[in-house]
């Protein structure tokens, strides 16, 4: 079996429970890989802190934003809070929420869409 690399620069990824287990190392693949990373914050502000330190030691660039928003992904007034224009998920001053809103189940699975 071979080894797959990725190239996430120039990409902003947003992970919700990025601050931990797969999501956590989900985020540091994504950011060993050149991209941007937007996570959600745990309840627990130190095993927060504690993950975007793993994950600003995994970027491959310095420059590369990481990011922690609160978002309770249980509550849907906070994940709309989470993906609005005014709150969050912004990289290079861009909400990748507005870049995808439009977006149908169907035109999602379709990859010609995307």
């Amino acid at each position: 079996m071979g080894i797959a690399s990725f190239d996430f620069s120039n990409t902003c990824t947003v992970i919700t429970g990025g601050a931990s287990g797969i999501g956590l190392t989900c985020s540091e693949a994504v950011a060993s890989a050149g991209g941007n990373i937007i996570i959600s914050a745990s309840r627990n502000a130190d095993k927060t802190q504690k993950a975007v330190d793993r994950i600003k030691k995994a970027r491959a660039r310095q420059e590369q934003s990481v990011q922690v928003f609160p978002c309770e992904v249980g509550a849907e007034d906070s994940v709309k809070h989470f993906f609005s224009s005014d709150s969050s998920a912004k990289c290079s001053g861009r909400s990748c929420y507005s870049q995808c809103r439009h977006l149908t189940q169907h035109k999602l699975l379709r990859s010609d869409s995307i």
